[in-house]
């Protein structure tokens, strides 16, 4: 078996960049089937066209992964080209999809397999069928009597390969014309059988005139790494993100039509793509102009500075040819203008052009652009030629940018990155990865938080419906099913009884109550059952989801029952607009901006329907969405929010609650301290205190500071003073570049506290005095007014902390002792803590810090990370680090790695 699966033609091998494109461009059979690709790895011990190969080849393309993919749903999508031919009809429906992109395994080998009817999934479900369902592969010997049923077009000369499918075997019945499902397939190498052997010449397409439109199209020049092709729209969206580049550079996209006979790195080829970008027009255009325009995301990493500056514009959309391919040129340090008057002189001043297209570089191994997902849509470039050995930081940060309405073929980011710098595993970064793999609806979408914790509480029930459940459902891979089909639904259901991060029922109208139950004018009061509180659900850190309302019925009955989706109250509403109905009626909406969204339960474009979006209003925390708000969308005579409950429910949801700047402790309270680094010239003190009632007292008054300070010093479950620096000294000393030595008094050791499990803890910093004269007197400002890690506690709402996640399960917490509208150097190393035992909501250290005052990046910083991952492994102190040492001195930056330098 395992020769059969490594000499026969049909077999193709994935290329170096380990992406798979597939371009469906003509549809010639009547039938209405799927093409999908599935690796054969682990495969060679299976008969070939043997049932069990088959149901294997159907669960691999089902994978949706490295193992296998639907590629094309003739169902539902159609083929670039269309035309009714003098012997058969035009069969080709649908929306064309463009170049789709498909993440493999560089030099893995996978064949292709054509189900003529029906779908794969149906074929997972029965692989002995015989009929028109019965697959067809690339392989011959997996076919019927070992019917070569797949060729390829000799005479399309691209660099992919233009292949055809007959989709009825030969012997029974086919027309013999080759053109059921004709593709071409980029970035694997392989053969095929040529057409030119078997094509009748009474059939032969190729000479009609939509065959010499497709031969001409798969003749273009293509490229197996860094090219883009534009969709039907002909409008192309580039989003600037990330700005990690010391250089302040150009970048632009430039059609490759009719630059086949330049060669690449040529100064011809930099000029003309100079050019293109300079006209503005369908040629090209210069997107970002990193000189001024400023990107989405900023932060600032161990290895460099935050370089991010200007404004930012959001996504630049430009007109280019349907169809057509383009690839980018960033030039370094200089402007696409002075490239092009200057372009002889392109290796100086900054002007060196880096191309998407690696041998434009110079050579092939100059991966200057990555894919960050594998979904060519969003990519990352290195600004210095990767030939140039340690010159070249190899962070792929310096440009990041999202591409709409086209897609784009690169290698993988995880595979060219250097590890230590993949700035996608830092908290700005996964927020960045968040935004980029946001799902393209048109609103519904939430994003989760950091923690993947997603708080839902029922506030009211004012729909007639009583059976009604809603539930929440994970987003990803959802675009495999066309939005709001069966399909569609029976997954969204299937994910919300699976009862984990891939979703969740949260309410069962028939077994609870919300927590407000009064009637309004026009209608009675339908809450009944007992309320059960806020609910929390772990879902996906970072991920999306939505939500499903079923009106009158539960998510069980519609998965189990598929017929009974479109009956009367259990056809499903969804916050996603679009999985309602191809007018894309707003079924949900948001009601202020404290988490608070309302449902009307009856679908919108039905004239039933009172649109008075009370039928089940709920407030959801640690999750965001882009819902429209309430006001554009109610009925204005049953607006619920001018009524009694009305104002109940918006008081209770406007009410102060503490989300970030806040511990969480876990199930035993038991909770571990330790004073790190002392790195402020002020003596003050630090305590934590419990959030539990505070809400009553406004953040920040005197009031607030009084109840903080009492349970601060109470030394109980309610509290307790962690550091008084006047006192005690850190775990490490030592001055850095920019200050010098503060720390004295003797390191105390690890403190453990015994806090309220389960509750939420504050805290507060005295920068320069004691928690006990806060306590005499409220009122106190200058350098002995408290701090706190909650934002709307402080002067101008500055956050005074900063937090890093170890990996072994404590958080590092950095606390900057000077008021953030006053004269702070925004080092945040003035008392750096270890937690363990509490979950810590603050923003990352990343994006709070100022550049240069990195403590991370010296002898220190490293010493530190050592200790803490060495106690979080043994739960011992090393005995190498012993108690405090003197060894870090001033000016010990040598650990830092090398700044990236600028090549002229």
């Amino acid at each position: 078996m395992s020769q059969q699966l490594t000499s026969n033609p049909g077999i193709f091998t994935v290329g170096q960049a380990g992406i798979v494109s597939l371009d469906f461009l003509f549809d010639g059979g009547e039938y209405r089937g799927e093409l999908a690709i599935f690796s054969l790895k682990g495969m060679e011990n299976l008969e070939v066209g043997s049932t069990a190969f088959i149901k294997e080849a159907a669960r691999r393309a089902l994978s949706n992964s490295k193992l296998g993919y639907v590629a094309i749903s003739d169902e539902t999508e159609g083929a670039k080209f269309s035309a009714k031919l003098a012997w058969e009809n035009d069969y080709n429906a649908g929306t064309y999809k463009g170049i789709k992109s498909f993440t493999m395994d560089a030099g893995d080998r996978f064949a292709i397999m054509l189900v003529p009817q029906g779908t794969v999934r149906e074929l997972y479900n029965n692989p002995a069928r015989t009929d028109n369902r019965r697959p067809l592969f690339s392989i011959n010997t997996a076919n019927p009597d070992n019917a070569t049923q797949f060729y390829q077009l000799n005479d399309a000369k691209g660099m992919g390969n233009t292949l055809v499918f007959e989709d009825k075997t030969i012997p029974n019945g086919s027309d013999r014309d080759f053109n059921d499902i004709t593709f071409q397939l980029i970035g694997a190498t392989g053969e095929a059988a040529s057409v030119d052997t078997v094509m009748p010449a009474g059939l032969d397409w190729r000479k009609t005139a939509v065959g010499k439109q497709i031969i001409d199209y798969a003749s273009r020049p293509t490229y197996e790494t860094g090219v883009f092709r534009v969709d039907a729209s002909g409008q192309v969206g580039i989003d600037y993100l990330f700005d990690g580049g010391a250089y302040q550079g150009e970048l632009a996209i430039f059609s490759l039509k009719g630059m086949e006979n330049l060669k690449l790195d040529s100064p011809a080829f930099a000029q003309e793509a100079a050019r293109r970008a300079l006209s503005n027009s369908t040629l090209g255009h210069v997107v970002i102009q990193d000189s001024t325009d400023k990107a989405k995301f900023s932060a600032k990493y161990i290895w460099e500075n935050d370089f991010n500056s200007g404004t930012y514009k959001g996504a630049t959309t430009v007109a280019m040819n349907p169809g057509e391919d383009f690839a980018v040129m960033l030039v370094q340090n200089s402007t696409v203008q002075d490239l092009y008057n200057n372009i002889n002189n392109m290796w100086s001043n900054g002007r060196l052009p880096i191309f998407s297209i690696p041998a434009a570089n110079g050579s092939p191994n100059n991966r200057q652009m990555v894919d960050v997902t594998g979904k060519g849509d969003a990519f990352a470039m290195e600004d210095v030629r990767l030939s140039w050995g340690n010159q070249a930081d190899r962070d792929y940060n310096d440009i990041i940018f999202k591409v709409i309405g086209a897609k784009g073929i690169a290698p993988l980011m995880n595979q060219e990155i250097d590890p230590g710098r993949d700035w996608s595993k830092s908290p700005v970064g996964k927020e960045m990865l968040q935004d980029i793999t946001r799902p393209n609806f048109s609103g519904g979408v939430f994003d989760v938080g950091e923690n993947g914790k997603v708080r839902i509480d029922f506030l009211y029930d004012g729909g007639w419906f009583n059976q009604s459940e809603l539930a929440i459902f994970n987003l990803d891979g959802m675009e495999q099913f066309q939005v709001g089909s069966q399909a569609f639904i029976q997954e969204a259901a299937r994910r919300a009884l699976s009862n984990s991060t891939q979703g969740y029922v949260v309410i069962k109208d028939a077994l609870e109550g919300a927590k407000f139950s009064d009637k309004v004018p026009w209608e009675n009061a339908f809450n009944s059952g007992e309320y059960k509180g806020v609910k929390t659900f772990q879902m996906e850190s970072r991920g999306h989801f939505a939500f499903m309302l079923v009106p009158n019925n539960s998510v069980a009955a519609i998965a189990s029952n598929p017929n009974s989706i479109w009956q009367n109250g259990n056809m499903p509403i969804f916050s996603i607009p679009e999985a309602n109905a191809p007018s894309k009626p707003i079924e949900m909406v948001k009601v202020g901006n404290r988490g608070t969204y309302a449902f009307e339960d009856v679908r919108m474009d039905r004239a039933v329907s009172d649109k008075d979006y009370n039928d089940l209003i709920i407030q959801v925390k640690g999750a965001q969405s882009d819902l429209p708000l309430i006001d554009n969308h109610i009925n204005p005579n049953r607006d619920w929010r001018k009524t009694k409950v009305g104002t109940d429910i918006t008081n209770y949801a406007n009410r102060t609650e503490f989300e970030t700047g806040v511990l969480i402790t876990g199930s035993t309270g038991r909770v571990e301290v330790e004073f790190l680094y002392d790195g402020g010239a002020y003596k003050g003190e630090v305590g934590i205190f419990s959030l539990a009632g505070m809400d009553s007292y406004e953040p920040g008054s005197e009031a607030f500071i009084r109840e903080a300070t009492r349970r601060v010093r109470s030394n109980s479950a309610q509290g307790y003073i962690v550091v008084q620096d006047s006192l005690e000294g850190a775990k490490f000393t030592g001055g850095i570049d920019w200050e010098g030595n503060f720390n004295q008094g003797s390191f105390q050791g690890i403190k453990v506290l015994n806090l309220n499990p389960n509750d939420s803890f504050g805290i507060m910093q005295v920068p320069n005095g004691t928690i006990a004269e806060v306590a005499n007197n409220p009122k106190l400002d200058g350098a002995k007014r408290p701090l706190f890690s909650i934002l709307d506690a402080n002067p101008a709402y500055g956050f005074q902390i900063g937090k890093i996640d170890m990996a072994g399960g404590s958080t590092i917490v950095s606390l900057e002792d000077q008021r953030l509208d006053g004269k702070s150097d925004r080092d945040y190393n003035d008392i750096i803590l270890r937690f363990k035992g509490v979950e810590v909501s603050a923003d990352p250290l990343d994006r709070v810090m100022a550049s240069g005052k990195d403590w991370r990046a010296t002898v220190m910083g490293g010493k530190l990370f050592d200790y803490v991952n060495a106690r979080d492994k043994n739960n011992t102190t090393p005995e190498a680090f012993g108690e405090q040492s003197g060894l870090y001195l001033h000016g010990t930056r040598n650990n830092r790695p090398p700044a990236k330098v600028r090549v002229s």
